[in-house]
């Protein structure tokens, strides 16, 4: 099993733990997990690259015939990804608060959307962590991650990647105020 993160991307920091008490679960249930560390903002053309890259030396260190992949947010786009090229060799994809339908804050950020403002994208860049910015070009990592989970990318993204019957779906999310 591959756990890949969304945005930011670690194992641990400090107390934090990313996929808190999945990875110990999972292992006392005799599976073997790996956690991906993907670049924190990027879109497919690195981080779905650098999955794959994973998932074929987890495939390989193991001996396994299929990995399954368990996916928070961005990152289930990677493994729906990374299933578009490799599906006789995942068994499952997970996923967990995914914007499989597109993400209303990215289109914002994207200026695609009513309400946005540069005072909301400073907000956002500081937030993350990203130098201030009014304009995304600035930041090409953090503007090609929104542009996978806009509504136009992720439209785009499943045209291009449909379910395929190999591979084995599911999605849990929820909403809140």
């Amino acid at each position: 099993i591959v756990l890949v993160h969304g945005w930011f991307g670690f194992e641990k920091i400090g107390p934090l733990d990313y996929f808190y008490g999945v990875k110990p679960a999972l292992e006392a249930d005799g599976h073997r997990v790996v956690i991906a560390t993907l670049d924190p903002f990027n879109g497919l053309a690195v981080r779905g690259k650098q999955l794959l890259g994973l998932a074929l030396a987890a495939l390989a260190a193991t001996g396994s015939a299929r990995v399954n992949l368990l996916a928070h947010s961005q990152g289930g786009v990677d493994a729906r990804w990374v299933a578009s090229q490799l599906p006789s060799r995942i068994g499952a994809v997970l996923t967990v608060a995914t914007p499989h339908l597109g993400d209303r804050l990215a289109d914002a950020m994207l200026g695609k959307a009513p309400g946005f403002t540069v005072a909301l994208a400073q907000a956002l860049a500081a937030a993350l962590g990203r130098p201030v910015w009014g304009d995304l070009a600035k930041d090409p990592d953090l503007e090609a991650s929104f542009q996978t989970i806009s509504t136009e990318g992720m439209t785009a993204f499943n045209q291009a990647c449909p379910d395929l019957p190999e591979v084995s779906y599911f999605s849990v999310g929820g909403r809140s105020n």
